[in-house]
């Protein structure tokens, strides 16, 4: 019987893999190596996953795998970025090598419309600012505008948009397009 493979990840930095339930099944299968920070540089980058046959990363550490990093995980068989884009991955190097390189699909779409949500409304009433002004020790009003009646035109239907659409409609703004078509 073959080893089961080993499934690194290399930057948890905030400990989102090390609290997923998902852990304790991919432990079942395979031998996992989870590091609760990012990697200093390449270098120890190259000895984290050296032994790697999946590289787990998670996205918000912007960890880069550049060709030497590729090319010394001598088993890597696949790169999978935990959120949108894998613009942090030779992905040439990679399929010379027969390295599949992916994302994990909708991992991120929630929390970018979310964060989308949060700047309008920081926009929207100002938050930022009366924040930097309290915190200089001066309190000065400041009108902002209520978000609630407002039309807010998305231009394309991507996963995000369709989810921030979702929240839009929540808190009773217009969303340009329809309905159908954006839930």
């Amino acid at each position: 019987m073959s080893a089961p493979p080993t499934v690194v990840i290399p930057d948890d930095m905030v400990r989102a893999y090390e609290r997923s339930p998902e852990l304790g099944r991919l432990s079942a299968v395979a031998a996992v190596q989870v590091h609760p920070s990012r990697p200093a540089d390449q270098e120890e980058l190259i000895r984290r996953t050296r032994e790697a046959d999946v590289i787990l990363s998670f996205r918000p550490a912007f960890t880069k795998f550049p060709a030497p990093v590729i090319r010394e995980a001598k088993r890597l068989r696949m790169i999978c970025i935990s959120g949108t884009g894998v613009e942090d991955v030779d992905v040439a190097e990679a399929t010379a090598r027969g390295v599949a390189v992916t994302n994990v699909v909708g991992s991120a779409n929630r929390a970018v419309a979310e964060h989308c949500l949060a700047l309008m409304f920081d926009v929207a009433r100002r938050l930022s600012e009366q924040d930097r002004a309290i915190r200089a020790g001066a309190w000065e009003a400041q009108e902002g505008i209520e978000l609630g009646g407002k039309t807010l035109g998305i231009v394309g239907l991507s996963a995000i948009a369709r989810e921030l659409a979702g929240f839009i409609w929540a808190i009773v703004c217009e969303v340009m397009g329809r309905p159908a078509t954006v839930r």
